[in-house]
């Protein structure tokens, strides 16, 4: 059985624990509410992507199309819906021990160089704790053999290519001082939620779970928006699939459109007099 990221059935927790005990929206109002956003204080709506794991248990929804491996096509289709929607940033999750291994941190790679091909999104690791310790050591070797420092779609502090942790991820080796580890910072990343899995029932109200989580993070002023891709075992997934199509997407995208409206109405705005 393919392992997760996390055990599949924390996932949905992990999103509650990191948006505050209590604070999931009910959806109850039509109107969204009203916010002011400007280029200072605009959320950066990133999507968490499960290339393996999570992504794989389909007993209520499946992707459309379907598909069972990370290739190439899959990578390219994926990383063209991001642009559609509009994603500044893909969090590539995939667990400790699986980046021990040399073909999933290939197929990373070649995920990062079709970003780079199609110009976009900024692509970053979020790697999760597994049975086994992450291997820092050797995952630099093999990233910087691979000049990832190079890469425009790497996402970058400081000059140097970062990868974030969950807490809990075991490291062994020495650090390279080309590459930042560092653990997600919690206080800043906002997870949307949308929907849940409850047996045999999949809760989602037609795009209104997600739309009133999106509109909570707005107003817990979080500068990192997280909207999950493909997680079909807890109902938390956005991706075009056979319960929704294209639904959740869809929203997601019109979330982002105004925002970016909003931005750019107050950029235009003329300045208020003294």
């Amino acid at each position: 059985m393919p392992r997760c990221l996390l055990p599949c059935v924390s996932v949905f927790a992990l999103a509650i624990s990191l948006v505050g005990c209590g604070t999931l929206p009910s959806p109850t109002s039509e109107k969204a509410p009203e916010f002011t956003f400007t280029a200072a204080n605009r959320p950066t709506f990133a999507v968490a992507y499960y290339p393996y794991g999570c992504c794989v248990p389909r007993h209520l929804a499946a992707p459309i199309p379907n598909y069972t491996n990370w290739t190439n096509e899959r990578m390219v289709r994926d990383l063209r819906r991001f642009q559609e929607v509009g994603f500044s940033t893909v969090l590539v999750c995939l667990g400790a021990d699986r980046l021990n291994e040399e073909f999933i941190v290939d197929r990373y790679l070649q995920f990062l160089s079709e970003a780079g091909r199609l110009g976009g999104p900024k692509v970053v690791l979020l790697v999760g704790p597994a049975e086994t310790p992450l291997r820092r050591d050797v995952l630099a070797k093999r990233f910087l053999a691979a000049r990832i420092q190079a890469s425009k779609q790497a996402l970058q502090e400081g000059g140097r290519p970062v990868i974030y942790l969950r807490s809990g991820v075991d490291i062994i080796g020495e650090s390279h001082p080309a590459l930042m580890f560092q653990v997600i910072p919690k206080d800043e990343w906002y997870w949307a939620v949308a929907g849940t899995a409850d047996g045999q029932t999949l809760h989602r109200g037609g795009g209104k779970v997600l739309q009133h989580s999106i509109w909570q993070g707005y107003k817990e002023h979080r500068p990192f928006l997280v909207v999950t891709w493909n997680d079909f075992e807890t109902g938390n997934f956005v991706e075009p699939n056979s319960f929704d199509e294209a639904r959740a997407a869809e929203i997601v995208q019109a979330e982002i459109r105004r925002v970016q409206n909003a931005v750019e109405a107050a950029t235009k705005a003329p300045p208020l007099a003294d």
